[in-house]
Order: C-alpha cells, then sequence, then structure tokens
C-alpha cells in the first residue's frame, strides 16, 4: 500500500521537489503542525455564517469567547469534531475547504 501511495503522490508532486524536505518538514506539509496551537483569531477571520446568523449575534460572540477560554486539547477535540482532524491547516483556515460555517 504504501508503494502504490508513493507512485500515487509521484505522479502529482515531482520526486525532486519532495527530496527537499526531511521527514517531519513533509509531514507539516500534509498534516499541519503537530504543537496543538490552534489560532482562534484565525478560525474566526476565516469562519462563515449561514442561518440568518452574523460575527455580531449575541450568541456567536459568545460561541467565541468559550472557544478562546478552551485549553489547547478542547480546541484540538473542537477541530476534529468538525473537520475530522485536530490540526489546523498548514496555510491556516483561510486555506479551509468547506471554510468553517457556523
Amino acid at each position: 500500500q504504501s508503494e502504490a501511495f508513493r507512485r500515487g503522490l509521484w505522479d502529482v508532486i515531482d520526486r525532486s521537489w519532495l527530496s527537499i524536505f526531511n521527514e517531519p518538514e513533509l509531514q507539516v506539509l500534509i498534516s499541519g503542525s503537530t504543537d496543538g496551537e490552534i489560532d482562534v483569531d484565525d478560525l474566526k477571520a476565516n469562519s462563515h455564517y449561514a442561518g440568518g446568523y452574523t460575527m455580531f449575534d449575541r450568541n456567536i460572540i459568545r460561541f467565541w469567547k468559550v472557544i478562546k477560554s478552551f485549553s489547547k486539547e478542547q480546541r484540538a477535540d473542537l477541530l476534529r469534531f468538525v473537520t475530522s482532524c485536530e490540526r489546523p491547516p498548514p496555510l491556516g483556515f483561510g486555506s479551509m475547504t468547506p471554510p468553517f460555517t457556523i
């Protein structure tokens, strides 16, 4: 299986480009940082609101206040719940597709 993954990856990304990264750097590029730091301000700035909500609604303001009070582990749990991944996107939440939506 790993050989098939490697061949598929090389079809998409030139092997010489991958060789400039060591294993930890490549892991960050693929999966994001492992330090557990989730930038709530970045998430908030790149969030979308639906169902008639806006960033100025009382409940949305409370939501962000609660999220900012979360521990590192609780933020990772929230991110895992909504995205299936506990790590933030390597290029920030602005690059997340679909965007975080409330």
